[in-house]
Order: C-alpha cells, then sequence, then structure tokens
C-alpha cells in the first residue's frame, strides 16, 4: 500500500488513465471530498458497496 499526502487543490495519478482530485473546500473537516477520474471500463467502488457485492457473490455461490 503507497500512502500519500497531499496539498489542497493538487492531484495524484494512477498510472496514465485515472487521475485523484482533492477537493480544497473539504481539507479540514471530518470527510474529505475526491474526485476520479478514470476510464469507463475501470470500477470505482466504495468500500461498503464492494463488501456488500462480495458477500452477495459468497452468499449465491454457496446456494448454486
Amino acid at each position: 500500500m503507497l500512502t500519500v499526502t497531499i496539498k489542497e487543490g493538487q492531484k495524484l495519478y494512477i498510472g496514465d488513465d485515472i487521475v485523484v482530485h482533492l477537493h480544497p473546500e473539504s481539507v479540514g473537516s471530518r470527510q474529505v471530498k475526491l474526485s476520479v477520474d478514470a476510464p469507463k471500463d475501470v470500477t470505482i467502488l466504495r468500500e461498503k458497496l464492494k463488501a456488500r457485492l462480495d458477500f452477495d457473490d459468497s452468499y449465491n455461490t454457496q446456494r448454486n
């Protein structure tokens, strides 16, 4: 895992096709606002949704 510190308004580049933006107005609050620019074929999920999908897949696999 890579941990980085970026300043407000800066961007984080992942490969050639993915850019993460830190919104300056969210700095200093409990939640930080990020925007991710990525190709349409790249799946981006919040942790809660991924966990739910993983659970559903596991449940469906056990039933078959």
